[in-house]
């Protein structure tokens, strides 16, 4: 069986969707960077 490794990100938002999209890019290279292969973020990433 092959292991995958899973990040889960659950973030505060804003009204700016420019902003929301920059700080989900943010945890998202980070996430990768530790290792993990799938990366879910919260539904309605973008806007509160």
């Amino acid at each position: 069986m092959r292991r995958v490794t899973v990040a889960a990100v659950q973030m505060a938002c804003s009204w700016n969707r420019d902003e929301n999209v920059q700080k989900a890019e943010t945890f998202i290279r980070q996430a990768a960077h530790r290792g993990a292969q799938t990366i879910l973020l919260q539904e309605l990433f973008e806007t509160p």
